[in-house]
């Protein structure tokens, strides 16, 4: 491992001159026309790892040239190129724009390979957003188009993009399996594993329980391969993922600092952002334990800043990539909706041919058997008129039918008006929510900060007004969290971060802290809690429920009464928290409504507090993404009681 430090810390201190990336630079100076297009999309790619700012100049050379040559091939190419490089310093809106102009052009030209290509670079956008669903299904069709290429590249790098999917949502058992899938493909094609895969397989053996001492071998082995390869982003993934274990798992804060400094040294030589937001995180944790509080503040601040430019504006921007992503999936749609529209007036008109023939075969049967047998004038006109009204019958039924298909345009035209307006109105929603909370955000970390610096300077009852303060501040920045969640709820990208933790310490916690507010009302808070409550799920979002329905209690209802908080074991798989208030009740029209976005209910607060109608909808979301349910019993006059149950285990925890 001492040869890895001193190879890594070469690199950093020195410019990368890649050679493969030289020897290409040479033939460039003697292309022409689509050779030359070809070249510069190739140097784009080599440059991903090492060079990215270099990436996006010669991809955008690559589409001028491909453009005035009209060569559709290079313009798919130099597109995505473009959309990598975005992705690489977290512009995903511009980088799925980029992906929807190559698929648009990659669809004209029946350019297969590159279609299937984009779509896994679309899903590994969805992916690290938290679209899971939408992810796997791009990441599966990939796969299905590489399969019938037979594109081993492109089997594997798909594999490995469908293992990071689920090893985000800790299903480490089926992103094994594809993490050994594209290792045991990429061998194959290429007689050795890569750096991605070793650091992937690495990675969900040391954080999936599966093998702690094989994963930290994967890992080392990764790392050293990367140097080789020259694969910057896959270093750093290595790097931190050792500093994530040596912190998190086995406590050795200052061997964690020491992988980090390395990952963030590489990062800013090779003017790689994403990642640093992550580096940070674990750096200001490190510099925690190790007691070096202002440090770990001042990490903080730097951690604020970068993600105020990527993520906050991220999950606004976004909104537009996926418009473009949207029109061109509804476009497909239409088209589907064209052929099928084709095939069905092709089946009417076999429907009608059938008809005629079967007509026509009649009359020549019929005039067959009247020259046979003879057939009187009466029972010819009989048969004639038999057969007009038969005509009759179907042309009805062909005008009917054409009525009703009429009647679905119509309603299909006004079904996809509708639906734009409604896309247009939440995404317009989601913006003021991710505005608004970010001006927030700002302010309020600085009175956390001030907060923590008069804690750890203050005695006695001044160091218990810095906690509270600190506390009120934290619980703030988790209601903006709580909005800007909120917004994820709207797009459906929540993602939980599920760990075991103790329910029965966190209602403690919580109704200790509501304690104060309850003695301005001569309230009296009343706690029945089981001891050693343990279960698996999102702390945070779990005392966001708490805080609601506890806060409510003592929001809405009279001075000098009891509010009783209870938490116990339901069943063996199961446990049930309790609010119960003396208040006036719920009316049946309150009940109906309770859970919903933006209901007031008759209740007003008694205090003059102010009330927005959110918390029970968020309340009754969060349970349901715990696989859990929240329900209120309530007799008008006589009080209500909240009732939660959620499962001690989550499934694929």
């Amino acid at each position: 491992m001492v040869l890895v430090h001193q190879v890594l810390y070469a690199r950093t201190l020195s410019t990368l001159q890649n050679p493969t990336l030289e020897r290409l630079q040479h033939l460039l100076s003697t292309a022409t026309d689509t050779a030359k297009v070809n070249l510069l999309n190739i140097i784009a790619f080599q440059a991903k790892d090492y060079a990215p700012e270099q990436m996006r100049g010669y991809a955008e050379k690559a589409l001028l040239l491909a453009r005035s040559l009209r060569y559709t091939n290079g313009e798919v190419v130099a597109l995505k190129n473009l959309g990598i490089a975005s992705y690489t310093v977290g512009a995903y809106a511009t980088a799925l724009e980029c992906y929807t102009k190559a698929l648009r052009i990659a669809d004209s030209t029946q350019n297969r390979r590159e279609h299937a290509n984009i779509l896994n670079n679309i899903g590994i956008i969805q992916s690290e957003t938290g679209n899971f669903e939408s992810a796997l299904k791009n990441f599966h069709e990939s796969l299905s188009i590489h399969e019938q290429l037979n594109t081993t590249m492109g089997i594997a790098g798909v594999c490995n993009s469908i293992g990071d999917a689920y090893y985000r949502q800790h299903k480490y058992s089926p992103a094994l399996q594809y993490y050994m899938r594209a290792d045991s493909v990429r061998r194959s094609a290429v007689g050795n594993s890569s750096s991605v895969d070793i650091v992937a397989l690495g990675r969900v053996h040391l954080f999936g329980e599966i093998d702690s001492q094989r994963g930290l071998a994967l890992l080392h082995q990764g790392i050293e391969q990367a140097i080789i390869e020259n694969n910057n982003l896959t270093l750093i993934d290595g790097l931190t993922n050792l500093a994530r274990y040596y912190i998190t798992i086995v406590h050795k804060p200052a061997l964690s600092l020491s992988y980090l400094n390395k990952a963030d040294s590489v990062a800013q030589s090779f003017h790689i952002l994403m990642p640093r937001i992550e580096i940070y995180k674990l750096l200001a944790e490190a510099e925690k334990h190790s007691g070096n509080i202002a440090k770990a503040l001042e990490i903080r601040e730097r951690l604020t800043t970068l993600r105020d430019s990527l993520i906050f504006n991220r999950r606004g921007e976004l909104l537009g990539g996926l418009e473009e992503l949207h029109r061109y999936e509804s476009e497909r749609n239409q088209e589907s909706i064209r052929i099928l529209n084709r095939e069905r007036d092709t089946l009417y008109q076999t429907i009608l041919l059938t008809a005629v023939v079967i007509i026509g075969t009649t009359l020549i049967i019929g005039a067959i058997q009247y020259r046979k047998r003879l057939i009187s004038e009466r029972a010819l006109a009989e048969r004639s008129h038999d057969l007009d009204i038969a005509n009759v019958a179907l042309q009805e039924t062909n005008t009917r039918l054409h009525r009703q298909t009429q009647q679905l345009h119509s309603i299909n035209k006004a079904l996809q008006q509708t639906n734009l307006e409604f896309e247009q109105a939440n995404a317009m929603k989601i913006k003021i929510l991710s505005v608004a909370s970010h001006d927030l955000k700002n302010p309020l970390m600085n009175i956390r900060s001030l907060a923590e610096i008069l804690q750890s300077s203050s005695e006695g009852e001044n160091r218990e007004f810095a906690e509270e303060i600190q506390s009120m501040s934290v619980r703030m920045l988790e209601m903006i969290g709580d909005l800007l969640d909120r917004a994820a709820m709207e797009s459906g990208n929540v993602v939980l971060d599920i760990q075991e933790f103790s329910m029965s310490d966190m209602l403690r916690v919580a109704t200790h802290q509501f304690t104060l507010m309850a003695q301005k009302k001569n309230q009296t808070l009343i706690l029945n809690c089981e001891e050693s409550i343990t279960i698996a799920g999102d702390e945070r979002k779990l005392r966001q429920v708490v805080d609601n329905l506890i806060s409510n209690a003592l929001k809405y209802f009279p001075l000098n009464t009891q509010v009783r908080i209870a938490l116990h074991h339901n069943t063996d798989t199961t446990i049930r928290f309790e609010v119960q208030d003396e208040g006036p009740g719920l009316t049946e029209e309150d009940k109906a409504k309770a859970f919903g976005f933006f209901q007031k209910l008759s209740a007003r607060p008694t205090g003059g507090e102010s009330s927005h109608g959110v918390g029970l909808s968020s309340v009754k979301h969060i349970v349901d993404l715990h696989h859990g349910r929240v329900w209120v019993e309530s007799i008008f006059g006589q009080g209500a009681t909240f009732i939660v149950e959620l499962p001690i285990k989550q499934p694929n925890s």
